[in-house]
């Protein structure tokens, strides 16, 4: 797909200043493009809920899923339910081609309902006694138009797509052991992606959160999600510490 980067940013740039999007959703859409960017712009993004999460560093689901929905409901995204326990598939809807401008929210499922729901109707079609307006501009030779849209021709995504992270279809002989106990399991990628998170500190967080594992047995689906975790609370506990220690002070202080 032929994508101009500086104008899909502006463009998005000059969106977000008359229309009210949380952080969560205008980071979603920023690190989604730049992974789209990475990706050569395939027409469709395969994309699962997990790196979403860690794209916008929430801590739940339902967090990333928000962000997601404002921008498909915002109409910046088109969303494709992904088939057989894969990770949806996301298309963007760009700024630099208003030909392809999407109404809010509007996916290839609501297209398809909406043709089924709504027919184009033709001169003369009556609803309970009521006349529909005619279509405009009609052509004098053109056929009767059909009362109904066949399913079929409404949208469909293109075949052309990314298959940058696809859940589920990791086999477990793919990940390696880590750790003095060896309770860490990591695939190449999420070894790199964490040494990239933590270039000074990703052995130590591999050997504490294996020996967590190894003491107390945590139930992890995905170690390197868990070490995301754990540090997420260790800067949360660094700063209820912190605050602690300044209102011990400023008692000590005023006492």
């Amino acid at each position: 797909m032929k994508v101009n980067f500086i104008t899909e940013i502006n463009g998005f740039y000059r969106f977000i200043q008359t229309r009210q999007l949380s952080s969560n959703a205008k980071l979603l859409w920023f690190m989604l493009f730049c992974l789209w960017n990475a990706a050569g712009f395939p027409d469709w993004l395969q994309v699962d809920m997990k790196r979403m999460m860690t794209m916008i560093q929430a801590n739940s689901r339902s967090t990333a899923e928000r962000a997601r929905n404002e921008l498909i409901a915002a109409g910046r995204l088109r969303s494709c339910r992904g088939k057989s326990r894969q990770p949806n598939r996301y298309q963007f809807v760009l700024f630099g081609n208003p030909s392809e401008a999407a109404a809010p929210g509007l996916t290839p499922h609501h297209v398809a309902h909406q043709s089924e729901q709504h027919p184009l109707r033709h001169p003369g079609h009556h609803k309970n006694g009521d006349n529909w307006p005619l279509l405009a501009n009609p052509v004098p030779s053109a056929p009767a138009i059909a009362t109904s849209i066949d399913a079929s021709k409404a949208y469909q995504p293109p075949h052309q797509m990314a298959p940058l992270y696809k859940l589920n279809e990791t086999k477990p002989q793919e990940k390696k052991a880590y750790g003095q106990f060896g309770k860490i399991l990591l695939t190449d990628r999420e070894l790199a992606m964490l040494k990239e998170d933590f270039p000074d500190s990703w052995e130590d967080w591999i050997r504490r959160v294996d020996l967590g594992k190894a003491r107390k047995n945590y139930p992890y689906t995905n170690d390197y999600a868990a070490i995301h975790s754990w540090h997420e609370k260790d800067q949360a506990d660094a700063r209820d510490k912190a605050f602690a220690e300044m209102m011990d002070d400023w008692m000590l202080f005023h006492d």
